[in-house]
């Protein structure tokens, strides 16, 4: 992540997949292939040979280069990095802070010990201290941390990276004071100042572990002599090496893991700390007799070892060919026959567990009453479980346990177990220990108020053996006796008068005394007496075991269920997961405990907190990492939710017929029950699946809350954002063969046309019926589900269709609204559509494709455009209405914006069109306004100057007829999109369109009484003017033609060319007396509607003045025909010409 995003490429989010492989340890070469932008400035060590070598970019210089190349080049460089400091300067910065905190700890580390071993401290030495249990696992975990440090700077951020990060600060970031005085003390604490700073140690610290990475194992993880840069007294860490050998110093641990068989488990902390501690001592690894004896005390059954994060190390690989002794004394005790055995022992220990496991949840039997007799049972059951799981994910992807399963003959010998077989396990497992602890605390909370009510029992037994013996019982036909019955109601006394602490001794002689008692011929003989005695011994037990009851038992079975060594391996199993779930939908309420567990690994990150400027920060990581993997898996709901009641929707509409309430016998095979059962089937299913996720509670992932609820909801909407997307990309797809336009063709493009709109529609029906239904299993608003994520989906593809970045572009109130804020994914453009990037532009284009003025034109009769000979509607109201359908209002709202925008872009062409025609044909219009000034008056040369003028414009013509057209077809639709709207909210929305009109009348009442001042201050107004303003685009309201789309330049001329453009055409247009229609003569491509609409609007972009130009100039057109006209007549001629 930090190598993106230094290098200026996109950061890639925080994910679960922490797994080391190839591309986590980037080459140097690798680096400088992906870093592109920042490539020529970011330099490794290499700028330590040569400062000045870089500092004034010469190393970008080539021999070849002239004086004025070098000049761009170097100014280039300065602005690449001016840009890089502005952006990168607090990532670097942090980066540094990290890279000095550790060295930080070193010299912490290393003054302290130096303290102990020179006498500084006066009760203790380092021998002192080792002689005590807190003493070694303070020391032992000390260097255990610094040394983690290390490995997991190697595992995150390579050796290049690390190198350039603190060359890039020490050229382009100012030193922090504060910083380089702390360590300035430490150097100077350290007896010195061999060093100005900390550059030099960070340096030797961070440098790159390898010259040639390419040539690194990747399956590496310490790299020899990485932690013994900067050396630590060899005495100390061989004391300590030492004590963690001979002494078990984690004590609860010990309480956990009690029995021997469990020794490895027990020490498998110390393990980890061996492991590391073994790297700052590597001349270690070559001595025979202290590997034998490691490996036999802590790796005799185990080879591969945790450390944090869940990052595995396998011993066979780290020692294979840098330490042969050591490799070979884990070969001599790991050999193939005893992989072999305990391959086998933990895969029968794995299916053992799991059913004994399942006994206990499917049987109920983890009773109060139950946990409290049997709770070393139950507890032992947990660390078999635990043990058997530890081993198998730790070390299931191990070499040496592949090579034995491939290299076994005899195939009966090795056991294997299955994937599933792990999760069921770990769910199982997990769920288990849940329930045992929710017991155990509850009996820990109420053991005082258990224990009265055991002895109340005894006392009531007791009391009822004395009422029998006394003869006022008649429970069966035995002799009074009066001593038996003092006898016991002596004892129902001492019983009664029992404390609640120290009662062990009294238990035990009352036990004893009901034993003997219970042997005397004349009560053994009766069988009600001795179930009597019988209970009141099993409620003296249930005291004693209430009592002994510790507080600590939570932190027991913490430590038993612990599965933080499972932090990335358990990411291998989440497509088991998945389909656990969808397979056994009861399972779903296994995975909280299952989550629960897995967040173990938080304990730890609290538990190794130091007091630094941000202390919570790696708690917020590591739980915002286990958020997401908690989705990754719970994600499978929705989809699998979805996905479920459309397959129910498609069966209510297809295949399903309605069963009437009364059914003959002759009738009933009729119907297909058949179809009806799967129905039943899946939507039982579907109930058991959404209780399973919706009755899970809510849970504290760390720092963060796990709301299921708001998980499926999240989930739910990104599946819906998805299938939406994929039903408008897929359908919204036309085909764009270069065919010859003609009326059969276009008709026959149409009615695919509208055959898609029809298909998507329906399609879009499906989604909102589906989770509409299924709101009432899920518990939300399925249709305020439905309309946020439609929306949010065309709003996204139509400001990229705009191109605008549509992460950051503004949404509508109605998507604010969702508290999720979900990106949706981006299509690649379809080939076929070089023009538009996204469903939104495909349409519109394809309209606008239908619309060739040589074969249809507009009607202010059908408001619409009809074909010219068989006058069938094109485009007309009824589309919108299918396409509201199929998109919704916000998809015509979304599509009004999309050709608001076109429309502009359409005035930015006109811009350079003219500007362009201007260097040519800028003196013509000058001559020709002269020459009809003043605008009342007829021009001298009459009707023939103005064909003279027109002639010698008519190249720009055909342009201008091409834009005008555009933005008139576009000016049309928009037209049309807002009576739909405005139709559609008198019928679904009155109260909203009443309310818009009142806003805005107020608005507009409020304005002309202030005359707009100050409003431009006021964010208050003005953001209930924008509201009012989309509330009024949501109505349809406001007119098309009175929209300013663009702020605009003077244009010279532009009425003059308007005029002569509309001069030019007026021959080859015919007016249709059936559906008042101008359309071009001869198949002239000419559209009178569309280009009175389209000059409409680009005279509407400029000062009034403009208009009221052109009209004159047209007016004055108009004279000069009618006089032509009159002087035709009174000279005899014809005026059919006129």
């Amino acid at each position: 992540c930090c190598q993106q995003t230094i290098s200026g490429g996109t950061t890639s989010s925080i994910g679960t997949q922490s797994k080391r492989n190839s591309n986590d340890q980037v080459s140097g070469a690798e680096f400088n292939q992906k870093d592109g932008k920042y490539q020529s400035i970011l330099i490794d060590f290499a700028y330590l040979g040569n400062p000045e070598k870089y500092d004034s970019h010469s190393h970008i210089l080539r021999e070849e280069d002239n004086e004025e190349e070098r000049r761009k080049k170097i100014a280039d460089q300065e602005h690449l990095e001016s840009g890089f400091i502005c952006e990168y300067d607090a990532c670097l910065r942090e980066y540094y802070q990290l890279f000095s905190d550790v060295l930080a700890y070193y010299y912490d580390i290393h003054r302290f010990l130096g303290d102990l071993e020179r006498g500084h401290y006066v009760l203790y030495s380092v021998d002192t201290l080792l002689q005590h249990q807190q003493g070694v696992k303070h020391l032992a975990e000390l260097l255990y941390i610094y040394g983690t440090l290390l490995i997991a700077m190697e595992m995150y951020i390579p050796g290049t990276i690390r190198e350039r990060f603190i060359i890039a600060h020490r050229r382009y970031c100012r030193v922090n004071s504060n910083t380089a005085s702390l360590m300035e003390n430490y150097i100077a604490a350290e007896g010195g100042s061999r060093f100005s700073d900390n550059f030099e140690p960070l340096c030797k610290l961070f440098q790159r572990t390898e010259v040639d990475s390419n040539d690194r194992d990747t399956d590496i993880v310490v790299p020899e002599n990485y932690l013994n840069r900067m050396k630590l007294p060899s005495s100390v860490t061989e004391k300590v090496l030492e004590c963690l050998l001979t002494q078990e110093i984690y004590e609860m641990e010990k309480r956990s893991f009690p029995s021997f068989r469990y020794m490895s488990t027990r020490l498998s902390m110390q393990a980890s700390m061996i492991f590391v501690m073994l790297n700052f001592e590597p001349h270690l690894f070559r001595q025979e007799d202290k590997m034998r004896q490691i490996i036999d005390k802590m790796f005799y059954d185990n080879w591969v070892v945790p450390m944090y994060n869940g990052e595995l190390v396998d011993l066979s690989v780290e020692w294979n060919q840098r330490y042969p002794v050591a490799r070979q004394a884990l070969d001599h005790i790991l050999t193939e026959r005893k992989i072999q055995s305990l391959n086998s022992d933990n895969a029968k220990q794995v299916m053992l567990c799991t059913e004994e496991i399942r006994r206990y949840i499917d049987q109920n039997i983890l009773t109060d009453l139950y946990v409290l007799e049997h709770l070393e049972e139950l507890l032992e059951c947990a660390r078999a479980s635990n043990v058997a799981l530890k081993w198998r994910l730790l070390h299931k992807d191990s070499s040496l346990l592949a090579t034995d399963k491939k290299g076994s003959k005899d195939t009966s010998a090795v056991s294997v177990v299955d994937d599933r077989d792990i999760v069921d396990l770990f769910l199982l497992g997990s769920s288990f220990e849940a329930t045992l602890r929710e017991i155990c605390l509850r009996l820990v909370e109420d053991k005082q108020k258990l224990w009265s009510s055991f002895r109340a029992s005894a006392v009531s037994k007791m009391q009822q053996l004395s009422s029998y013996f006394y003869g006022n019982d008649s429970l069966a036909h035995v002799q009074k006796n009066d001593k038996m019955g003092i006898w016991f109601n002596e004892m129902a006394t001492e019983i009664r008068a029992l404390e609640f602490t120290g009662t062990y001794d009294d238990v035990q002689f009352f036990m004893d005394s009901l034993n003997d008692i219970g042997n005397l011929h004349q009560l053994d003989s009766n069988s009600q007496i001795k179930n009597l005695i019988l209970e009141t011994k099993l409620q003296l037990v249930r005291m004693v075991k209430c009592e002994e009851k510790s507080e600590d038992i939570d932190s027991i079975i913490d430590t038993i269920s612990d599965a933080s060594y499972a932090r990335v391996a358990i990411e291998y199993f989440i497509p088991i997961f998945h389909s656990r779930s969808l397979k056994d939908p009861k399972s779903v309420g296994y995975l909280r405990p299952t989550f629960i567990k897995i967040s173990s690994f938080l304990r730890q990150v609290k538990t190794s907190q130091s007091t630094n400027y941000d202390g919570n920060f790696a708690k917020t990581y590591h739980s915002e990492a286990l958020l997401y993997f908690v989705k990754e898996i719970l994600n499978v709901i929705p989809l699998s939710i979805f996905s479920t009641y459309a397959m129910i929707v498609d069966m209510n509409e297809k295949s399903l017929d309605r069963i009437p309430t009364a059914v003959g016998s002759e009738c009933v095979t009729d119907f297909s029950f058949e179809d009806h059962y799967k129905r039943a089937k899946l939507t039982f299913e579907l109930s058991v699946l959404t209780k399973g996720i919706i009755d899970m509670k809510e849970t504290f992932i760390g720092d963060l809350m796990m709301d299921p609820q708001e998980i499926l909801e999240e989930g739910l909407r990104k599946e819906l954002i998805s299938q939406i997307l994929s039903a408008m990309h897929t359908h919204l797809q036309f085909s764009t063969k270069s065919t010859k336009m003609n009326a059969k063709s276009v008709e026959s493009t149409l009615q695919t046309f509208v055959e898609t709109i029809h298909t998507l529609s329906r399609r879009m029906e499906c989604f909102q019926k589906a989770i509409i239904s299924l709101q009432d299993f899920l518990r939300m608003n399925g249709l305020e589900i439905y309309l946020q994520e439609s929306a949010r989906v065309i709003w996204w593809n139509t400001n990229i269709e705009m191109g605008k970045e549509a992460s950051s572009s503004p949404l509508p109130a109605l998507i604010n609204a969702s508290s999720f804020n979900l990106a949706v994914p981006i299509y690649q453009r379809v080939s076929d559509h070089a023009k538009s990037s996204t469903f939104m532009g495909r349409t519109l284009n394809q309209m606008l494709k239908l619309l060739d003025p040589q074969l249809c034109s507009y009607s202010t009769y059908l408001d619409g455009w009809f074909f010219h000979k068989s006058y069938n509607p094109v485009i007309d109201g009824k589309t919108f209405v299918l396409l509201r359908r199929a998109i919704g209002v916000q998809g015509l709202i979304a599509m009004e914006t999309l050709i608001c925008h076109k429309i502009s872009m359409e005035l930015v062409n006109l811009r350079q069109f003219y500007d362009q025609s201007l260097v040519t044909y800028g003196v013509t219009l000058e001559k020709f306004r002269d020459a009809v000034f003043p605008e009342w008056k007829v021009p001298k040369y009459g009707e023939a100057f103005y064909s003279s003028a027109s002639t010698k414009l008519n190249k720009l013509f055909p342009p201008l007829n091409k834009i005008a057209t555009r933005i008139g077809k576009l000016q049309l639709m928009r037209r049309l999109i807002k009576t739909e709207l405005h139709l559609t909210s008198r019928i679904d929305a009155e109260k909203l369109l009443q309310t818009s009109h009142v806003i805005n009348s107020d608005i507009l009442m409020f304005l002309e009484k202030t005359n707009g001042k100050s409003v431009q201050h006021d964010h208050d107004i003005l953001s209930i003017i924008k509201t009012a303003s989309q509330l009024q685009e949501a109505v349809g309201g406001g007119n098309p033609m009175s929209t300013i789309y663009a702020k605009t330049d003077a244009f010279e001329g532009l009425p003059s060319l308007l005029t002569l453009f509309l001069i030019h055409y007026m021959p080859s247009v015919s007016l249709d007396d059936t559906f008042q229609a101008l359309k071009g003569k001869e198949d002239e491509s000419f559209d009178g509607w569309v280009i009175a609409s389209g000059i409409g609007t680009l005279l509407r972009q400029f000062n009034p003045a403009y208009t009221k130009a052109f009209f004159s100039l047209f007016g004055q057109y108009v004279m000069c025909t009618m006089k032509k006209c009159l002087d035709n007549t009174e000279s005899g001629g014809s005026t059919t010409s006129v």
